[in-house]
């Protein structure tokens, strides 16, 4: 786009416009325009900004949100498949619908909950109640349903542990 006399070869599907030809509008100002859209657009699906332009800092969060928010769409088609086909236009006209609960849908990872697993399993939690915590499957295991405490506890009196 400088001065000098250049050729550009473009098919008749193509147009090539100067941008900067007219001074009442910059490079800026469709930044802007094009800001103004993706706003609009994260906000239509319900995007956090921050993941739409993935802009968060702390990478372990977005990832998290980004599958928290990334889940959701899914889910409506999978309600809207359910809907047609099980309930049926009449029924789900008369309110009858089948809708699942998205207001737990997040990323979990479980070394960030060991600690708390840890803590759980030294105060007398099995390892199947533990799993039932955290939606994991229960062992077909008779260790599994044992309980422990291995952390210091107890009341102590007279220098012997009671308890």
């Amino acid at each position: 786009m400088s001065d000098e006399d250049a050729i550009i070869m473009l098919s008749e599907a193509f147009d090539l416009i100067n941008l900067n030809k007219d001074n009442s509008q910059s490079i800026n100002d469709y930044k802007e325009i094009i800001k103004s859209i993706g706003d609009t657009v994260a906000c239509r699906y319900d995007i956090p900004l921050d993941i739409f332009y993935g802009t968060k800092t702390e990478k372990s969060m977005a990832t998290n949100d980004f599958i928290t928010f990334s889940v959701d769409p899914y889910f409506e088609i999978i309600e809207d498949g359910y809907n047609m086909t099980l309930i049926g236009k009449e029924d789900y006209l008369k309110g009858e619908m089948v809708r699942h609960n998205k207001s737990r849908i997040q990323h979990k990872d479980i070394l960030d909950s060991a600690t708390g697993i840890d803590k759980l399993r030294g105060s007398g939690f099995s390892r199947n109640e533990t799993n039932d915590f955290m939606g994991l499957p229960r062992i077909d295991a008779e260790w599994a349903d044992e309980h422990y405490i291995t952390k210091n506890y107890g009341k102590v009196e007279g220098g012997e542990e009671n308890g």
